[in-house]
């Protein structure tokens, strides 16, 4: 089953973000060296299948849920033998509970979604933190981070309802998603006026037993 696992974590890296900008946001922002204390902790996702977890300089999510999948519908390059699946294109093998036609595997691995560095900066501004995330040479993925009551949000710029928005505050008249926005601060600050980053998640904060 490790073509799921691969499938889970390629969707959320990409996590719908498509449309970068041409610099860190906000522009002329201070690069803050590591989250403050309140945002550091377990935060659990909506569909209780991660925990999202931040310390002074990365955010990680851990995934741990059991997965169930039927005999029938195994992927083709996949192959069940006893209590155990083989790929037929690697040496890659996996042991499954089976009852009946059901095949259960716990899952559990995790995923570096950030961590502050030269090519990952941590920017504040009126509220919230940006994470910026260098994808190549002048082009910045850019997502924004909030925390109320308890309630962690990690707000995506959209490719559709976002890029709308964004075309209308700066001018912009290419209709494509490939051209990374410059915005002013002044912008930016619309934007976020004008609810940008309207594609979320949500987790919501934990205290993990000892």
């Amino acid at each position: 089953m490790k073509y799921i696992i691969a499938i889970l974590v390629l969707g959320f890296i990409a996590c719908n973000d498509p449309v970068t900008f041409n610099s860190p946001q906000p522009t002329n922002a201070a690069d803050e060296n590591s989250f403050p204390e309140k945002l550091m902790g377990n935060y659990l996702s909506e569909d209780k299948y991660s925990i999202l977890t931040i310390d002074s300089n990365s955010i990680v999510n851990t995934y741990d849920y059991d997965e169930k999948e039927h005999k029938d519908s195994l992927d083709t390059s996949y192959v069940l033998k006893g209590d155990t699946i083989f790929s037929k294109n690697s040496d890659s093998k996996e042991k499954v509970v089976i009852k009946g036609d059901t095949l259960l595997k716990h899952v559990h691995f995790t995923d570096t979604l950030f961590t502050i560095t030269d090519s990952s900066l941590l920017r504040y501004f009126k509220g919230y933190y940006f994470l910026n995330i260098k994808s190549k040479t002048n082009s910045w993925v850019v997502q924004k981070l909030s925390l109320q009551k308890g309630k962690l949000t990690i707000g995506h710029v959209s490719d559709s309802a976002d890029l709308h928005k964004l075309q209308e505050i700066t001018g912009t008249v290419e209709d494509t998603i490939t051209i990374p926005f410059s915005l002013t601060r002044r912008q930016f600050k619309k934007f976020l006026r004008n609810e940008g980053f309207s594609n979320k998640e949500v987790f919501t904060k934990i205290t993990l037993s000892k």
